[in-house]
């Protein structure tokens, strides 16, 4: 499979607008391949469960479920829900109407969360 066919799979997963994924393909497939595949190297082989709980800052994690089945879900958001149960104030929303990138698929539901966590923490 091609690194463009690659990233063109990965960007259905991520994003569920068609006109968003549409705008993204042509820039994501300007990636390099190496420098891709190094990240993605990085961000599996990297755990920082222990690092972050120095945050002292309150965190928000969004968590985009759109691209998972229902009866996944709960297990899904547990599993974000992990990655940040050292960190002493965070808080973790599922976005059920977002994929990863909830910004292109819900801007909406990314600004009421946003804005009900600065509410909160303020």
């Amino acid at each position: 499979m091609t690194f463009r066919r690659q990233s063109d799979v990965q960007l259905v997963r991520q994003v569920g607008d068609d006109a968003a994924r549409a705008w993204l393909a042509p820039i994501a497939a300007q990636s390099d391949p190496v420098t891709t595949a190094q990240y993605l190297y990085d961000l599996y082989t990297t755990d920082l469960r222990e690092e972050v709980s120095r945050i002292t800052a309150p965190v928000l994690l969004l968590v985009g479920t759109a691209a998972i089945p229902p009866e996944g879900r709960p297990g899904y958001v547990a599993a974000a829900r992990r990655q940040v149960t050292r960190v002493p104030q965070a808080e973790v929303v599922e976005i059920p109407t977002a994929r990863h990138f909830i910004q292109l698929d819900d801007p909406v539901a990314l600004h009421h969360a946003m804005d009900a966590f600065l509410d909160r923490v303020r």
